[in-house]
């Protein structure tokens, strides 16, 4: 393995079969024993998924083939030990961005109960690629996250998926009738009263984004109007 992290390292031009040589090594590992390449794969799949990116093309088919082929095979008691890796930012590459959605929904889909347990990570990170100005990252990451949400059993929440959802993708349409925290405020209030903004800014003024919120179960949904990533929040 620290021969073939070396090779996959290796950025030249000339290197670009050793790369890809490299990966499909990787990928011939997990498809021979998923058991026993598993644990040296996921230690190195931030420089799988980064080679996704790859201006040689050879290499980033491989990158796809491997980081597919390991959470295809990947046991349940692994799913935390390769979402810091998915979840990570990186370096924003779209090519990156939209295997980091396809393995989240591939995940959701093997794993259920285990992804339900950290929506509050993946959630914010799928609805932030929701807004990815390549239309193929916006198409799987909104695919992704209808198979991620349905992780979580709670009926309370079930049924609102798709309005979070939709006012994630459309921050205009703004369902709180109620955008005013505090309808009554108190124009004289006594020494140490916290006011809120919107008390001293007049009550056409709203502090505050506004957005879906939902409560429910151990759960909280919030999507802000302000285009903001949506997340899942313990209550």
């Amino acid at each position: 393995m620290t021969q073939l992290k070396a090779e996959l390292s290796n950025a030249g031009k000339t290197a670009t079969n050793n790369r890809a040589g490299a990966l499909c090594a990787m990928r011939k590992m997990v498809e021979t024993s998923a058991t026993v390449a598993e644990p040296f794969l996921v230690a190195d799949l931030k420089l799988i998924l980064a080679a996704a990116a790859d201006k040689m093309k050879p290499v980033s088919t491989e990158a796809e083939l491997t980081a597919k082929a390991l959470v295809k095979a990947l046991s349940t008691e692994g799913v935390g030990s390769v979402l810091p890796a998915i979840l990570d930012e990186g370096d924003g590459k779209w090519q990156v961005n939209l295997l980091r959605a396809e393995l989240l929904s591939t995940l959701a889909t093997k794993a259920p109960k285990q992804m339900g347990r950290n929506l509050t990570e993946v959630v914010p990170v799928l609805s932030g690629l929701m807004w990815d100005t390549k239309a193929q990252v916006k198409e799987a990451a909104i695919a992704a996250i209808a198979v991620v949400f349905a992780c979580d059993k709670n009926t309370d929440i079930k049924e609102f998926v798709p309005q979070v959802i939709d006012c994630t993708l459309n921050p205009n349409r703004n369902p709180n009738p109620h955008p005013h925290p505090n309808p009554h405020p108190n124009p004289n209030p006594s020494p140490g009263h916290r006011v809120h903004p919107a008390a001293r800014e007049g009550a056409g003024d709203d502090p505050q984004p506004r957005g879906l919120r939902l409560r429910a179960g151990g759960l909280r949904l919030v999507a802000r109007a302000d285009g903001a990533a949506a997340q899942a929040r313990p209550r």
